[in-house]
């Protein structure tokens, strides 16, 4: 037995976790220096365990290299005053690699939401290396791709299941943890 629509899958299986994280996230006004500060902090602190997964997914399955985000958020932070390296350091269990990169390039559609919409640097002419890269949509577009190639049988698929939800997680600690990070 196989499933069909890897993608669907995920995105119907992870709709909960990502609706607390949208909503998290989405409580920010990111046209304030406080919560746009807040915002790309708890991404980079998000983003740092789950980059080497999304970049060796890339190179080995979608024949690209993936944006390096951490060095992306590093630039924006510390424009902001804020010291990456000083941040606190999240970790994440056995995190599938094709989650991961479904979590992390999938992040590229509410970016390109964030632009449209305006955001603190961008208002102030300091925009965001993040936000407004636009490498990370042709991640996404060949990750489609991959997905539909699929055919998990429904452990692997489940098992894969439960790393988007652990990397949904993940962005939600970051977003608690990111609470009052000054610059």
């Amino acid at each position: 037995m196989h499933i069909q629509g890897l993608r669907e899958y995920l995105r119907d299986g992870s709709r909960n976790a990502h609706a607390a994280v949208d909503a998290s996230f989405g409580s920010l006004d990111l046209t304030r220096r406080d919560d746009y500060q807040r915002f790309l902090a708890a991404h980079y602190m998000a983003a740092l365990p789950l980059q080497p997964l999304l970049a060796g997914f890339a190179e080995r399955h979608l024949d690209m290299a993936a944006p390096d985000y951490p060095a992306l958020l590093e630039e924006d932070l510390a424009g902001l005053g804020v010291e990456p390296k000083r941040l606190p350091r999240l970790s994440v269990d056995l995190i599938d690699e094709s989650a991961a990169s479904y979590v992390l390039a999938g992040s590229r559609l509410g970016m390109s939401m964030i632009r449209r919409q305006g955001y603190w640097g961008a208002a102030t002419g300091r925009p965001s290396a993040y936000m407004e890269d636009d490498r990370g949509i042709v991640v996404w577009r060949r990750l489609l791709r991959w997905f539909a190639e699929q055919r998990m049988n429904p452990e692997v698929a489940a098992q894969t299941l439960e790393a988007a939800r652990r990397c949904f997680d993940l962005f939600g600690s970051a977003f608690a943890v990111s609470k009052g990070v000054k610059g």
